[in-house]
């Protein structure tokens, strides 16, 4: 069962650098697998299923596609 509590906090995503494209572009996928609405956790009344809340999103360090060796 969803917790609210579970899922706060920060949470910290390595990515390998050969992720991102040679045009410095990145793409990220999340797969959901049970969205629950505001609504079914008391929260508000807002009956849409959402899968995800986030809050804020940050990048830190060198975000450039390597050019190799």
């Amino acid at each position: 069962m969803f917790s609210v509590d579970a899922f706060t906090g920060l949470r910290r995503l390595r990515l390998d650098p050969a992720a991102i494209a040679a045009d410095g572009t990145l793409t990220i996928s999340l797969a959901l697998s049970n969205p629950r609405s505001p609504a079914d956790l008391a929260l508000s009344s807002d009956v849409r299923p959402l899968g995800i809340g986030i809050e804020r999103v940050w990048l830190e360090g060198d975000i450039h596609a390597s050019s190799g060796p």
